[in-house]
């Protein structure tokens, strides 16, 4: 692989260091030129035409069917949606709860997984675990044992952890879960696109996932994983005529998970991600992987040398996804932030629980930019 000719369908690395993929990921000029082509046909074609609603199904139907080889799961237990935040919603109002009911988490879950989690303890009753990591942003696979237990109806956490990159041992803590029979839902937003894994083998009977972060697609994309067994115990928050159609009196839903499909979607949006999806499996999961690795361990050791610029969380690259938090002696993470954006061109974000910057490694970006980062910082 080629990294400079890479870099050429990425237009953002000729005017910024860009750093926040986990945020957001920049599209490859691929993904964004099937978007363009998308709205040019659709708008000459016309959105309703039969011709062109044929063609945004079979484009649908091949990003389901790319998902599911993505993750390693049958396209019928794929729902497309919008975001991660959404794919957590369906599965938290779909299940049935009583006053009492345990919900288990972690400490470092983002606010998309927390707030629903709020709202169903204010509204249900529910009783929120959270298993706390250490300071390197590990779990200790006891504290899951521990806490699991005949009241829990759920465990819900992150495959990789936002704040810090770390991966959770997701596959044993599923084991735990079932060993209670309580499902375990997955929030992927930073694992899908950024390293391999398969569910099936995981063994996780939910898992929501974005297309605008490690995928490099659009944002407002997304997708949910329900496994087929789960399928029936969910009821329907919502229903719409994508995943339900009337019969007399009543209705029928699809018997797969595009029954939780409710809104007509985007052609463009949809279209873009299928792109997205092309091109990350043209060039490997497991090419990316260990490029990013290499990226993530060459900014921990860089890093590592500089007195005020303390890495924090786990220092092994194989531990995390090309999420690397730094605290910087002396200086405000938020303002420093903006200080990089404004006067570097050097975009990342504040993680204001640790007081640090983020720093997220994408196949695109190279250990030049991370030398110019890491002599920014500590000339900052």
């Amino acid at each position: 692989m080629n990294i400079d000719e890479l870099r050429k369908d990425f237009p953002i690395t000729e005017r910024y260091l860009y750093f926040n993929t986990g945020w957001s990921g920049p599209s490859p000029k691929p993904v964004v030129e099937a978007m363009v082509d998308t709205l040019r046909r659709e708008s000459s074609m016309g959105p309703a035409s039969k011709q062109f609603l044929s063609e945004m199904e079979v484009e649908i139907t091949g990003l389901r069917n790319e998902l599911g080889d993505l993750i390693g799961v049958n396209a019928e237990e794929i729902s497309l949606n919008h975001s991660t935040g959404e794919g957590l919603n369906v599965i938290y109002n779909g299940m049935k709860w009583n006053r009492g009911d345990r919900v288990v988490t972690t400490n470092l879950e983002h606010g998309a997984n927390i707030l629903p989690l709020m709202q169903l303890r204010k509204r249900r009753g529910v009783e929120i675990v959270k298993v706390e990591a250490n300071s390197d942003g590990l779990f200790d696979l006891n504290d899951f044992e521990e806490t699991i237990n005949e009241k829990t109806k759920l465990v819900t956490i992150s495959h990789v952890n936002y704040m810090l990159g770390t991966i959770l041992p997701v596959k044993e803590i599923a084991q735990v879960c079932h060993q209670y029979g309580v499902p375990i839902l997955l929030d992927t937003a930073q694992s899908v696109g950024g390293i391999q894994f398969n569910l099936k083998e995981i063994g996780c009977d939910f898992a929501a996932a974005q297309g605008g972060k490690w995928l490099l697609g659009p944002g407002g994309t997304g997708f949910l994983y329900i496994a087929q067994e789960q399928l029936e115990k969910l009821s329907l928050a919502s229903i719409g005529y994508r995943g339900a159609k009337a019969a007399g009196d009543d209705y029928l839903c699809r018997n797969d998970a595009r029954r939780f499909e409710i809104s007509e979607p985007n052609a463009a949006l949809k279209i873009g991600l299928h792109r997205a999806v092309k091109y990350h499996t043209d060039i490997g999961t497991d090419v990316i992987q260990k490029r990013v690795r290499s990226l993530t361990g060459y900014l921990i050791d860089k890093a590592g040398e500089i007195p005020k610029l303390q890495v924090l969380g786990a220092r092994d690259p194989n531990l995390k996804n090309g999420l690397v938090s730094l605290k910087v002696e002396g200086r405000d993470a938020n303002e420093l932030v903006r200080t990089l954006e404004t006067k570097h061109r050097i975009v990342t974000r504040a993680v204001p629980k640790y007081k640090a910057i983020r720093v997220s490694l994408h196949i695109f970006n190279t250990e030049k930019e991370i030398d110019t980062l890491v002599n920014t910082l500590e000339n900052s």
